[in-house]
């Protein structure tokens, strides 16, 4: 797990100050990796900037920028591939390629250098970024891994310096950096609480796709011309694949049964699991003790020698109005539920916690941890945990992907109550229930809930309910299921006319969307596929098996929109912060196919989320332990900015 940065420039540049300049933007990704440094230059202008986090080979065998045997590629690279010790004995024996040391690295340079680069993106899996130089070509390839886990984005200045990190902070190093606002950056801010891929908060600076890689040429360089990204792996394709297989064999009554598909998951998320706990370096991981998180701590301590070291945060004292001391209740019943999943399960468990003096600490921090703004406040207790794990371990494992994968979000489940009131009542009445329900402020109806649900003893069972109400109440006048699911994605309508120049024909579609493959050069085939000019959400979505077709289009939006967009975006910055390394098991091509091939009905069967993975839970953790509502995190943020941060706030 590293940082990566450079440039290519046809201005006239000595090996000496491109260094320099070099060295100074991975400088700013020093918190990426503190344990070495290497920049690499070229007379073509080319300069490659490296800064690591030893997690794999810790000698000097895995330092970076690196050459492949035979001279022709050089490549910086952050990430960890996870099949690297197959791969190498595959190039061993099928191409007598010499290995210097263990690194992923050298596998990751010496299968371009034997492969070319499509075979190679096919067969490395793991979660990745990275530039490569192809000498005798004289090209630039930038790619990224299937989900998105890792950040790379790139753009032209100055016209005649092509500039690439993982960070937008690493190109502001660079003195041609003259960045714009991107002001449809800033409406997709507005609406889905963080920038969409491609799109940054820059013009003419883009993010590397998930999934996709983007290859510059010297004529390229000349034109200052951004080529398109090309999909290497599309989520929705194979999704869609796995979708129409076990429609087909439930038509023919030929389906596994609900035990043979927990076999098969606990099958493959077992090879996941057990691949990325390999590494030279601690592994711990993060557990909330919710489904999750547990299952993977659940999959990984059967499969460890040793009790696995787990993580937890947990706050006390944060309050607010709004919900009164329902914020420090919510955390604190958190703990107590992973506290009582580590002992089942035997982990050596740390339960962190912290004050809102801390929390509030972290917010003036926000853009030096992530480079643009950025809406999800869980950012600030993932970055707590994460520097916390980060004292005892250098890796740990997430539960991350597993909402999307399975049917986990409240979404899914109001699809049903809130899908059925779209057909059975006409508009003027949805539309006048939803108008009484968003003139009562959504503390009051928190206040309401308290109230009600202390005389059944249920107070505190659910958080945030007046945001909760509020976002359905807007959903209640949608047209269909689809404009339903756009509207509880969505913070602020995109034609509010809130950012000025910001008006702009994108869909909402086309804006979730952060597998967008736009100008893609390549063509989608097939019918139901995605085409190569339109984004993949929203666009001819596949019919879905079980006759669910709206779920399972929600889930793959999420899958290729607000997962890489916000939950993936803030792992990565909130852990690399604190240069920790995060590993996302269910992020497994091999996992995502299996969870695709499912029957809608092992991921949501009534008022019953991610049955698959309950199911495969009770193997590991009496049910007791983790069957508990969903909480997420929130925080007093209306308080905060009318009370401790009310200076910050208006600076």
């Amino acid at each position: 797990m590293c940082g990566i940065a450079g440039f290519w420039t046809r201005a006239a540049i000595d090996a000496g100050r491109a260094a320099q300049l070099a060295g100074a933007m991975a400088t700013a990704l020093a918190h990426r990796g503190p344990d070495g440094h290497g920049v690499w230059t070229d007379p073509s202008g080319i300069a490659l900037a490296h800064r690591r986090l030893a997690v794999v080979e810790l000698s000097e065998a895995g330092a970076q920028p690196m050459h492949s045997h035979s001279g022709r590629w050089t490549v910086t690279y952050n990430g960890e591939i996870y099949n690297h010790g197959a791969l190498r004995e595959r190039l061993v024996a099928e191409q007598g390629c010499p290995m210097r040391g263990r690194s992923d690295t050298e596998v990751l340079v010496e299968a371009l250098d034997r492969w070319g680069v499509a075979t190679t993106l096919e067969r490395i899996d793991g979660m990745f970024a990275f530039a490569a130089w192809d000498r005798d070509r004289q090209a630039l390839v930038l790619a990224i891994d299937r989900f998105g886990e890792k950040p790379l984005c790139y753009g032209w200045s100055g016209g005649d310096t092509l500039l690439f990190g993982s960070e937008p902070a690493a190109l502001d190093r660079h003195p041609a950096f003259a960045p714009v606002l991107c002001r449809e950056a800033v409406v997709d801010l507005m609406q889905f609480g963080y920038v969409p891929a491609p799109r940054t908060l820059f013009e003419g600076v883009r993010k590397c796709p998930p999934g996709s890689v983007v290859t510059f040429t010297a004529a390229d360089l000349r034109a200052a011309h951004l080529p398109p990204p090309v999909p290497y792996w599309r989520a929705l394709a194979v999704a869609a694949e796995g979708a129409e297989g076990a429609a087909e064999g439930a038509a023919r009554s030929e389906g596994l049964s609900e035990a043979q598909w927990v076999d098969r998951l606990s099958d493959v998320l077992a090879r996941s699991v057990g691949r990325q706990l390999q590494a030279d370096v601690p592994v711990g991981a993060f557990l909330s003790g919710g489904i999750d998180s547990t299952t993977i701590v659940a999959v990984a301590q059967s499969i460890s020698t040793r009790p696995l070291r787990t993580y937890t945060v947990g706050f006390d004292g944060v309050s607010g109005s709004g919900s009164g001391s329902g914020y420090s209740r919510g955390s604190g019943s958190e703990s107590a539920a992973a506290a009582a999943v580590a002992a089942h399960l035997k982990t050596d468990h740390h339960d962190v916690h912290f004050g809102e003096r801390d929390l509030l600490a972290l917010v003036p921090r926000i853009p030096e941890i992530c480079s643009e703004p950025f809406a999800d406040a869980s950012l600030l207790p993932t970055q707590l945990v994460s520097c916390a794990a980060r004292a005892d371990v250098t890796v740990a494992l997430s539960g991350d992907g597993g909402d999307e994968l399975f049917g986990g979000y409240d979404r899914y489940l109001a699809l049903g109550s809130l899908g059925g009131l779209i057909d059975r009542y006409p508009g003027w009445l949805r539309k006048g229930l939803a108008s009484a329900l968003l003139a009562v402020p959504a503390r009051h109806l928190d206040r309401a809930y308290e109230s009600v649900g202390s005389l059944g003893g249920r107070a505190g069972t659910y958080r945030d309910v007046g945001d909760k109400l509020h976002k359905l109440a807007r959903g209640l006048d949608a047209a269909d299921c689809r404009a339903l699911y756009r509207r509880l994605v969505t913070r602020w309508p995109r034609d509010s006319g809130l950012v000025l120049g910001g008006a702009s024909a994108a869909t909402p579609e086309r804006s979730a969307s952060a597998a967008s493959t736009e100008g893609s050069a390549s063509a989608a085939t097939g019918e139901g596929r995605p085409s190569a000019a339109t984004p993949e959400v929203g666009h001819a979505w596949p019919p879905a098996n079980d006759l669910a077709p709206d779920l399972e289009w929600m889930m793959g939006a999420d899958t290729v929109g607000y997962l890489p967009g916000d939950i993936l975006a803030k792992v990565d910055r909130a852990a690399m912060s604190g240069s920790l390394e995060t590993r996302m098991p269910f992020l497994d091509r091999r996992v995502f196919e299996c969870a695709w091939s499912m029957p809608t009905t092992m991921k949501v069967r009534g008022r019953e989320s991610k049955v698959a993975l309950r199911r495969l839970l009770d193997r590991h953790v009496p049910r007791s332990l983790v069957e508990r509502p969903k909480t997420g995190f929130g925080i007093p943020i209306d308080d905060w900015l009318r009370g401790p941060l009310r200076e910050w706030a208006s600076d």
